[in-house]
Protein backbone atom coordinates (compact mmCIF):
# COMPACT_ATOMS: atom_id res chain seq x y z
CA UNK A 1 0.00 0.00 0.00
CA UNK A 2 0.97 3.59 -1.02
CA UNK A 3 2.31 5.02 2.33
CA UNK A 4 1.49 8.15 3.80
CA UNK A 5 4.22 10.47 4.44
CA UNK A 6 4.94 12.41 7.85
CA UNK A 7 6.15 15.15 5.58
CA UNK A 8 2.92 15.28 3.77
CA UNK A 9 1.47 14.83 7.49
CA UNK A 10 3.44 17.99 8.78
CA UNK A 11 2.45 20.26 5.55
CA UNK A 12 -1.36 19.48 5.86
CA UNK A 13 -1.62 19.94 9.43
CA UNK A 14 0.03 23.33 9.44
CA UNK A 15 -1.88 24.23 6.43
CA UNK A 16 -5.31 23.52 8.23
CA UNK A 17 -4.27 24.44 11.08
CA UNK A 18 -3.09 28.03 9.28
CA UNK A 19 -6.21 28.93 8.28
CA UNK A 20 -7.49 32.45 9.71
CA UNK A 21 -10.39 32.79 7.37
CA UNK A 22 -13.54 31.49 8.75
CA UNK A 23 -15.32 30.64 5.36
CA UNK A 24 -12.06 28.77 4.84
CA UNK A 25 -12.38 26.73 7.75
CA UNK A 26 -16.44 26.20 7.36
CA UNK A 27 -15.95 25.17 3.85
CA UNK A 28 -13.55 22.46 4.82
CA UNK A 29 -15.49 21.20 7.50
CA UNK A 30 -18.29 21.13 5.37
CA UNK A 31 -16.67 19.20 2.47
CA UNK A 32 -15.43 17.16 4.90
CA UNK A 33 -18.87 16.36 6.30
CA UNK A 34 -20.32 15.75 2.30
CA UNK A 35 -17.46 13.41 1.48
CA UNK A 36 -17.40 11.56 4.92
CA UNK A 37 -21.03 11.95 6.42
CA UNK A 38 -21.10 9.13 8.84
CA UNK A 39 -17.33 9.11 9.75
CA UNK A 40 -18.19 13.15 10.78
CA UNK A 41 -21.03 11.95 12.87
CA UNK A 42 -19.63 9.46 14.40
CA UNK A 43 -16.36 11.52 15.90
CA UNK A 44 -19.12 14.45 16.51
CA UNK A 45 -21.30 11.77 18.65
CA UNK A 46 -18.44 9.92 20.80
CA UNK A 47 -16.82 13.74 21.28
CA UNK A 48 -19.89 15.22 22.18
CA UNK A 49 -19.64 14.48 25.95
CA UNK A 50 -15.63 15.44 26.26
CA UNK A 51 -14.83 19.25 27.32
CA UNK A 52 -15.22 21.68 24.24
CA UNK A 53 -11.71 21.99 23.71
CA UNK A 54 -10.98 18.26 23.33
CA UNK A 55 -13.81 17.89 21.26
CA UNK A 56 -12.29 20.33 18.50
CA UNK A 57 -9.01 18.85 18.94
CA UNK A 58 -10.78 15.65 18.33
CA UNK A 59 -12.63 17.14 14.93
CA UNK A 60 -9.23 18.97 13.81
CA UNK A 61 -7.16 16.13 13.88
CA UNK A 62 -9.96 13.82 12.17
CA UNK A 63 -10.18 16.41 9.65
CA UNK A 64 -6.45 16.30 9.31
CA UNK A 65 -5.99 12.66 8.73
CA UNK A 66 -9.02 12.59 5.95
CA UNK A 67 -6.96 15.67 4.09
CA UNK A 68 -3.64 13.31 4.30
CA UNK A 69 -5.95 10.20 2.85
CA UNK A 70 -7.39 12.50 0.34
CA UNK A 71 -3.82 14.30 -0.87
CA UNK A 72 -2.20 10.94 -1.01
CA UNK A 73 -4.30 8.93 -3.12
CA UNK A 74 -5.60 10.38 -6.39
CA UNK A 75 -9.21 8.09 -6.70
CA UNK A 76 -11.45 9.42 -3.89
CA UNK A 77 -12.05 7.35 -0.78
CA UNK A 78 -15.23 5.51 -0.72
CA UNK A 79 -17.82 6.91 1.42
CA UNK A 80 -17.91 5.02 4.82
CA UNK A 81 -20.56 3.74 5.76
CA UNK A 82 -21.95 3.38 9.25
CA UNK A 83 -21.64 -0.31 9.95
CA UNK A 84 -18.38 -0.38 8.82
CA UNK A 85 -17.14 2.45 11.51
CA UNK A 86 -19.41 0.61 13.94
CA UNK A 87 -17.36 -3.19 13.24
CA UNK A 88 -14.35 -1.17 13.37
CA UNK A 89 -14.91 0.64 17.02
CA UNK A 90 -15.78 -2.80 18.14
CA UNK A 91 -13.17 -4.71 16.83
CA UNK A 92 -10.82 -1.99 18.33
CA UNK A 93 -12.41 -2.40 21.37
CA UNK A 94 -11.91 -5.92 21.36
CA UNK A 95 -8.16 -6.39 20.89
CA UNK A 96 -7.90 -3.29 23.69
CA UNK A 97 -10.06 -5.48 26.27
CA UNK A 98 -7.43 -7.80 25.21
CA UNK A 99 -4.51 -6.39 26.97
CA UNK A 100 -6.48 -6.54 30.47
CA UNK A 101 -4.60 -8.59 32.97
CA UNK A 102 -1.84 -9.01 29.87
CA UNK A 103 1.89 -9.17 30.96
CA UNK A 104 3.56 -5.88 30.82
CA UNK A 105 6.03 -7.56 28.16
CA UNK A 106 3.45 -8.30 25.85
CA UNK A 107 1.96 -4.90 25.77
CA UNK A 108 4.75 -3.05 25.46
CA UNK A 109 6.06 -5.28 22.49
CA UNK A 110 2.37 -4.92 20.84
CA UNK A 111 3.22 -1.31 21.34
CA UNK A 112 6.29 -1.16 19.32
CA UNK A 113 4.64 -2.66 16.26
CA UNK A 114 4.28 1.12 14.92
CA UNK A 115 5.52 0.31 11.68
CA UNK A 116 3.57 -2.49 11.23
CA UNK A 117 0.18 -0.66 10.96
CA UNK A 118 -1.06 0.54 7.85
CA UNK A 119 -0.13 4.14 7.77
CA UNK A 120 2.35 4.85 10.48
CA UNK A 121 2.70 8.46 9.66
CA UNK A 122 -0.90 9.26 10.30
CA UNK A 123 -0.82 6.66 13.94
CA UNK A 124 2.35 8.80 14.71
CA UNK A 125 0.76 12.17 14.30
CA UNK A 126 -2.60 10.99 16.22
CA UNK A 127 -0.01 9.90 19.28
CA UNK A 128 1.67 12.85 19.63
CA UNK A 129 -0.57 14.78 18.88
CA UNK A 130 -3.07 13.92 21.74
CA UNK A 131 0.69 13.18 24.16
CA UNK A 132 2.55 15.78 23.31
CA UNK A 133 3.46 17.46 26.83
CA UNK A 134 3.22 21.02 25.25
CA UNK A 135 0.26 21.20 23.47
CA UNK A 136 -2.27 24.13 23.20
CA UNK A 137 -4.84 21.38 24.79
CA UNK A 138 -3.80 20.13 27.85
CA UNK A 139 -5.91 16.58 27.82
CA UNK A 140 -7.01 14.31 30.84
CA UNK A 141 -5.92 11.02 30.58
CA UNK A 142 -9.72 9.89 29.70
CA UNK A 143 -10.28 12.68 27.27
CA UNK A 144 -6.89 10.89 25.48
CA UNK A 145 -8.01 7.57 25.33
CA UNK A 146 -11.18 8.29 23.95
CA UNK A 147 -10.04 10.42 21.14
CA UNK A 148 -7.54 8.08 20.77
CA UNK A 149 -10.10 4.98 20.40
CA UNK A 150 -12.05 7.66 17.97
CA UNK A 151 -9.25 8.69 15.57
CA UNK A 152 -7.61 4.84 15.59
CA UNK A 153 -11.14 3.99 14.35
CA UNK A 154 -11.41 6.76 11.83
CA UNK A 155 -7.80 5.91 10.60
CA UNK A 156 -8.60 2.40 10.47
CA UNK A 157 -11.85 3.14 7.93
CA UNK A 158 -9.79 5.57 5.60
CA UNK A 159 -7.38 2.35 5.51
CA UNK A 160 -10.21 0.42 4.56
CA UNK A 161 -11.75 2.76 2.19
CA UNK A 162 -8.91 3.03 0.02
CA UNK A 163 -9.78 2.31 -3.96
CA UNK A 164 -9.01 -1.17 -5.32
CA UNK A 165 -6.10 -0.70 -7.58
CA UNK A 166 -4.39 2.00 -5.19
CA UNK A 167 -1.48 -0.65 -3.54
CA UNK A 168 1.76 -0.82 -5.00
Amino acid sequence: MIQISEELVEKTCLEIGGLTNLSEIKKLGAEFSKQQPSLVEFVMEFTKDLRPCAMELGFYVALVVWQCFERTFTKRLKKIPSQEIIDTYEAFGNELGSFVGAHDKFVQRKGETLAEYAQPAILLYVLETLFEEEGDVELTEEEQGELFTILKVASDCFCNSIPAGIFK
